[in-house]
């Protein structure tokens, strides 16, 4: 035993608190792997790790299956894949530009899936860098997350869309590349638009972010109007999902209507009211914590922003499957970053945030003591709402900061 815990200290002294994060992905996929071959498939340990299982890459494959279907000069939105009726293209017709890269083919699903988990870690550990064992463990605990895991498992296309905005972030202050790609991004699944609110870090004058801002939204707009077709017909063929692996804001409304399906509108209004009130309540109490927590201007910064936008904007869609939390990864550095700041409100969202991703795993575990996990579930969704609130305060804080700034300058100059 004291070898043992003398040569890791030796790994840890070498590779850093880094490799504590490492060691629990190594773990959790040889579990994944004894499983499949010694039990027939990884299914067997996936019901233990809160994982719903089902084909590995289901996702990537009716993905591939349309791009191919784009190749051979088919409707992608009318080819049904595997002969489901439920797997079925619901992307934007922008994903055949994938049609010119050979190797993006159903018959690679395997190697394209597992390829793209290697570089998602690859670049998540260069993303965290230097961490401490506080930061390990949190970390640790969140990419073992059945959350994050819905998404590995699936090959979601989400996944995809993390791997480019962790790639963006490297392009430092070119702000113009940054913006371009997140343009892109934003064609290929929509919400990513909301990474565009990393503009508000950087060493860039007020009226040049806003420029950028505004032409940005203008060519989307104009995307979106000439895409208008396409982008109904894909939301007609996307699947809603309800209370199983869902978050946002539509989720209470949601639970409620079980109880009080004949006064939907009601309980819409109600919901609608109380969640103003919220959140110019949290507004007001935490007003003085957010002029304490301060944003780094390089890529932490960045990312945070990325990160609290994807979440907002998600959130304002009403549902979204729980895969889509893996974007709070990207929050993760800037308010690990406040707790060594001593701000109490980090250690909070750190909590709010890991009882978020792990919502499944603690459903199971009430319904495994016969507990009425609806409950549950409900408290999880106001969870979902007081992040939502948190994130969309500072955002406003942050915009009325460089607001007050470009007055102060303006009146200063005159």
């Amino acid at each position: 035993m004291i070898l043992l815990i003398d040569f890791f200290r030796k790994i840890v002294k070498k590779f850093g608190y880094r490799i504590i994060p490492g060691l629990c992905i190594l773990a959790y996929f040889l579990i994944l792997f004894f499983s499949e071959k010694y039990y027939g498939s990884y299914g067997y340990a996936a019901r233990y790790l809160c994982l719903n299982y089902m084909p590995y890459f289901e996702d990537l494959k009716v993905l591939l299956c349309g791009i191919d279907s784009i190749r051979n000069h088919q409707s992608p939105y009318e080819n049904i894949c595997f002969g489901s009726s439920h797997a079925i293209f619901n992307y934007p017709i922008i994903w055949r530009i994938f049609t010119i890269i050979p190797f993006f083919t159903l018959s690679n699903s395997f190697e394209i899936g597992f390829g793209l988990i290697i570089i998602f870690f690859i670049l998540f550990f260069n993303f965290i860098r230097k961490i401490n064992l506080f930061e390990s463990i949190i970390y640790s605990l969140f990419i073992i997350s059945p959350a994050l895991a819905l998404a590995l498992e699936r090959g979601n296309s989400d996944l995809i869309i993390l791997i480019f905005l962790l790639l963006i972030l490297y392009f430092e202050d070119k702000i113009l590349v940054q913006t371009f790609f997140i343009f892109l991004l934003s064609m290929l699944k929509f919400y990513p638009i909301a990474a565009i609110l990393m503009i508000i870090v950087g060493k860039f004058s007020n009226r040049y972010k806003f420029v950028i801002f505004t032409v940005f939204l203008l060519l989307f707009s104009l995307y979106a109007f000439l895409s208008f077709d396409n982008i109904v017909l894909v939301s007609n063929k996307t699947p809603r999902p309800f209370e199983g692996l869902s978050y946002g804001l539509g989720t209470i409304p949601s639970l409620l209507y079980l109880h009080f399906n004949e006064h939907k509108l009601l309980v819409f209004i109600s919901f609608i009211s109380c969640l103003l009130f919220w959140l110019i309540i949290v507004f007001k109490k935490i007003f003085p914590f957010l002029k304490l927590m301060v944003v780094e201007n390089g890529i932490i910064g960045k990312a945070y922003f990325m990160g609290s936008g994807i979440f907002i904007s998600t959130c304002l869609i009403g549902y979204n499957y729980e895969y889509r939390l893996i974007f709070l990864l990207l929050t993760l550095p800037q308010i690990l970053f406040w707790t060594k700041q001593r701000i109490f409100l980090s250690y909070f969202l750190i909590i709010i945030i890991l009882l978020i991703v792990y919502q499944t795993a603690i459903v199971e575990f009430f319904k495994f003591f016969h507990f009425p996990y609806y409950y549950y579930r409900f408290i999880g969704a106001i969870f979902v709402v007081m992040l939502f609130s948190f994130f969309l305060s500072f955002l406003s804080y942050r915009i009325l900061i460089e607001f007050n700034k470009k007055f102060i300058t303006n009146n200063s100059n005159s």
